[in-house]
Protein backbone atom coordinates (compact mmCIF):
# COMPACT_ATOMS: atom_id res chain seq x y z
CA UNK A 1 0.00 0.00 0.00
CA UNK A 2 1.35 3.12 -0.90
CA UNK A 3 1.90 5.85 1.90
CA UNK A 4 1.00 9.40 1.62
CA UNK A 5 2.69 12.36 4.29
CA UNK A 6 1.54 16.53 4.72
CA UNK A 7 2.48 19.10 6.81
CA UNK A 8 5.81 20.65 7.43
CA UNK A 9 5.30 23.71 5.91
CA UNK A 10 7.57 25.93 8.43
CA UNK A 11 9.98 23.35 9.35
CA UNK A 12 11.02 20.17 7.22
CA UNK A 13 13.61 17.93 7.92
CA UNK A 14 12.59 15.41 5.30
CA UNK A 15 9.66 14.19 7.91
CA UNK A 16 7.13 13.79 4.66
CA UNK A 17 9.89 11.31 2.72
CA UNK A 18 9.22 13.05 -0.60
CA UNK A 19 12.37 13.41 -1.61
CA UNK A 20 12.04 17.33 -1.15
CA UNK A 21 12.21 19.51 1.96
CA UNK A 22 8.93 21.27 0.75
CA UNK A 23 5.43 21.18 2.94
CA UNK A 24 2.26 19.72 1.20
CA UNK A 25 -0.91 20.83 2.57
CA UNK A 26 -2.61 18.14 0.91
CA UNK A 27 -1.39 14.32 0.73
CA UNK A 28 1.94 13.64 -1.35
CA UNK A 29 3.30 10.01 -1.84
CA UNK A 30 6.39 8.87 0.25
CA UNK A 31 9.18 8.38 -2.36
CA UNK A 32 10.82 4.74 -2.92
CA UNK A 33 7.97 2.82 -4.29
CA UNK A 34 7.62 0.68 -1.00
CA UNK A 35 4.65 -0.74 0.17
CA UNK A 36 3.72 0.23 4.06
CA UNK A 37 1.33 -1.43 6.31
CA UNK A 38 2.07 0.81 9.12
CA UNK A 39 3.45 4.63 9.18
CA UNK A 40 4.07 6.58 12.58
CA UNK A 41 5.35 10.26 13.00
CA UNK A 42 7.67 11.39 15.81
CA UNK A 43 6.35 12.89 19.07
CA UNK A 44 4.47 15.92 18.18
CA UNK A 45 6.24 17.62 20.67
CA UNK A 46 9.77 16.77 19.19
CA UNK A 47 10.72 19.98 16.92
CA UNK A 48 13.46 17.59 15.14
CA UNK A 49 10.69 15.47 13.46
CA UNK A 50 11.11 11.91 11.94
CA UNK A 51 8.69 9.49 10.64
CA UNK A 52 8.93 5.62 10.67
CA UNK A 53 7.13 2.94 8.79
CA UNK A 54 6.49 -0.71 8.53
CA UNK A 55 6.92 -2.21 4.60
CA UNK A 56 3.60 -5.18 4.24
CA UNK A 57 7.13 -7.48 4.82
CA UNK A 58 8.03 -5.74 8.16
CA UNK A 59 11.21 -4.10 7.48
CA UNK A 60 11.29 -0.61 9.26
CA UNK A 61 12.27 2.81 7.03
CA UNK A 62 12.61 5.98 8.60
CA UNK A 63 12.93 9.83 7.39
CA UNK A 64 13.13 13.23 8.59
CA UNK A 65 15.57 14.53 11.29
CA UNK A 66 18.31 11.94 12.73
CA UNK A 67 19.59 14.19 15.44
CA UNK A 68 20.66 11.67 17.85
CA UNK A 69 20.29 8.62 15.78
CA UNK A 70 16.54 8.68 15.69
CA UNK A 71 16.16 6.88 11.89
CA UNK A 72 17.79 3.90 13.25
CA UNK A 73 19.99 3.63 10.19
CA UNK A 74 24.13 2.77 9.51
CA UNK A 75 23.44 4.11 5.85
CA UNK A 76 25.50 7.73 5.61
CA UNK A 77 23.75 10.68 5.52
CA UNK A 78 24.45 14.24 4.39
CA UNK A 79 25.65 16.38 7.65
CA UNK A 80 23.46 19.17 6.77
CA UNK A 81 19.77 18.86 6.39
CA UNK A 82 17.93 21.92 4.62
CA UNK A 83 20.56 24.63 5.34
CA UNK A 84 20.72 23.37 8.96
CA UNK A 85 23.68 21.77 11.12
CA UNK A 86 21.64 18.21 11.03
CA UNK A 87 21.82 15.12 9.54
CA UNK A 88 18.84 13.96 8.03
CA UNK A 89 16.98 12.06 4.95
CA UNK A 90 13.67 13.16 3.00
CA UNK A 91 13.18 9.60 1.50
CA UNK A 92 12.98 6.05 3.47
CA UNK A 93 16.73 4.37 4.56
CA UNK A 94 16.02 1.40 6.50
CA UNK A 95 16.50 0.40 9.63
CA UNK A 96 20.14 -1.04 9.87
CA UNK A 97 20.24 -4.77 11.23
CA UNK A 98 17.46 -6.13 8.94
CA UNK A 99 15.17 -7.25 11.32
CA UNK A 100 11.72 -8.27 10.99
CA UNK A 101 9.22 -6.25 12.68
CA UNK A 102 5.42 -6.34 13.78
CA UNK A 103 5.13 -3.16 15.21
CA UNK A 104 6.65 0.27 15.73
CA UNK A 105 6.19 3.50 18.47
CA UNK A 106 7.94 6.46 18.15
CA UNK A 107 8.94 9.34 20.49
CA UNK A 108 11.25 12.50 21.07
CA UNK A 109 14.37 11.23 18.70
CA UNK A 110 13.92 7.63 19.34
CA UNK A 111 12.06 4.60 18.33
CA UNK A 112 11.15 1.47 19.23
CA UNK A 113 9.72 -1.64 17.70
CA UNK A 114 9.17 -5.43 18.18
CA UNK A 115 10.34 -8.67 16.82
CA UNK A 116 7.77 -11.74 16.02
CA UNK A 117 9.26 -13.30 19.03
CA UNK A 118 8.01 -10.37 21.38
CA UNK A 119 11.59 -9.31 21.69
CA UNK A 120 12.05 -5.10 21.74
CA UNK A 121 14.54 -3.31 20.32
CA UNK A 122 15.10 0.72 20.40
CA UNK A 123 17.22 2.99 18.64
CA UNK A 124 18.18 7.36 18.74
CA UNK A 125 18.26 9.21 21.71
CA UNK A 126 19.16 7.82 25.11
CA UNK A 127 19.93 10.37 27.40
CA UNK A 128 17.47 9.30 30.49
CA UNK A 129 17.49 5.41 29.38
CA UNK A 130 14.66 5.68 26.96
CA UNK A 131 16.57 2.80 24.95
CA UNK A 132 15.94 0.12 28.04
CA UNK A 133 19.20 -1.17 27.19
CA UNK A 134 20.80 -0.18 30.72
CA UNK A 135 22.97 2.45 29.46
CA UNK A 136 22.49 6.31 28.70
CA UNK A 137 24.45 6.40 25.50
CA UNK A 138 22.76 7.39 22.10
CA UNK A 139 22.70 4.70 18.89
CA UNK A 140 22.14 5.23 15.48
CA UNK A 141 21.20 1.35 15.01
CA UNK A 142 18.75 -0.83 16.59
CA UNK A 143 19.62 -2.59 20.01
CA UNK A 144 17.89 -5.20 22.21
CA UNK A 145 15.91 -3.92 25.14
CA UNK A 146 17.18 -5.82 28.21
CA UNK A 147 13.89 -6.83 29.97
CA UNK A 148 15.16 -7.63 33.74
CA UNK A 149 15.02 -11.29 35.22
Amino acid sequence: QDAYCWGARVINYGQLGTGSFDGAIAPVPVAGDLSFATVVPSDANNIYAFTCGLTTQGAGYCWGANRHGGLGTDVALSPTCNGRDLPCSNVPVPVAEGLTFISISLGAEFACAVVQNGDAYCWGLNDEGQLGNGTTDDTDTPVMVVVPQ
